[in-house]
């Protein structure tokens, strides 16, 4: 399409500008010989043209439109999460538009679109490497993540049946009950706070990023936390270096509730 639209265009140039020619050439008397002559050099120059634009423009748009709609097409299929397959189809795009360029010389301006065809291929082979250990490691945390439940729940359920069973009225042994059923509440709780904060970032975790004074935040993360260090019987010593106007670029609320 973009070929012939070219060619259409450029004739029909052609062919004005050829007739204004002859129009003049006729109005100035010239001999039909030397009309011939300069219509046979035009047309002449016109074949020659032709072929310079299908050599240094319609053919390498053709070849890095088809490079392109290979690249797009590897980008859009999400039909199946086999990166191998996916990888495989994006090296072989990779090692076509290397081997076409190795063989075939283009003036710099039509390189330099090959070159970015390829970086970006070779962006997107990055970012599906990205997504496959991704992948790898979330169902191997999975696993264990799911291994990992089992425990403190078996453990919980242990400790409530065994108080149901009398030892709650025990005062020597219902308070350990209690304390390790706690213990291992703490644990599931940390275990599903993994699962959410993964959740969120497969879904697209959005951060507010602004520069804030880290001294300061500091600071009150460590006022939220004495509470729960006293319940514990933990001194917290924190020495404290940073200068007063350190700052740091990050979203203090994620960190925060990271903290928490």
């Amino acid at each position: 399409m973009f070929k012939s639209n070219l060619i259409i265009k450029f004739s029909l140039i052609f062919l004005i500008l050829l007739l204004i020619i002859t129009i003049v050439l006729l109005l100035l008397n010239i001999s039909p010989f030397s009309i011939l002559i300069t219509a046979s050099s035009l047309l002449l120059l016109y074949i020659i043209t032709i072929l310079f634009i299908n050599k240094e423009v319609i053919r390498p748009v053709k070849v890095f439109n088809y490079f392109a709609s290979e690249t797009k097409s590897n980008e859009d299929n999400d039909e199946s999460n086999n990166f191998e397959i996916k990888l495989a189809e994006i090296k072989k795009v990779n090692d076509l538009i290397s081997d076409h360029l190795k063989k075939t010389k283009y003036n710099p301006d039509i390189r330099s679109l090959f070159d970015s065809l390829l970086m970006l291929s070779e962006r997107l082979s990055n970012e599906l490497n990205t997504a496959k250990i991704f992948k790898i490691n979330r169902n191997e945390f999975l696993g264990n993540v799911a291994h990992e439940l089992r425990t403190p729940i078996f453990a919980i359920q242990l400790s409530i049946e065994t108080l149901i069973d009398g030892a709650i009225n025990d005062e020597k042994v219902n308070l350990d009950f209690l304390n390790r059923a706690l213990r291992q509440a703490s644990r599931l709780k940390e275990l599903v706070d993994d699962l959410i904060t993964i959740s969120k970032f497969e879904t697209g975790l959005r951060m507010s990023k602004r520069y804030f004074d880290i001294s300061d935040f500091s600071k009150i993360v460590i006022n939220e936390l004495k509470s729960l260090a006293e319940n514990k019987k933990i001194n917290l010593l924190v020495e404290d270096n940073l200068n007063d106007e350190t700052q740091v670029f990050g979203d203090s609320e994620r960190i925060r509730s990271e903290e928490r």
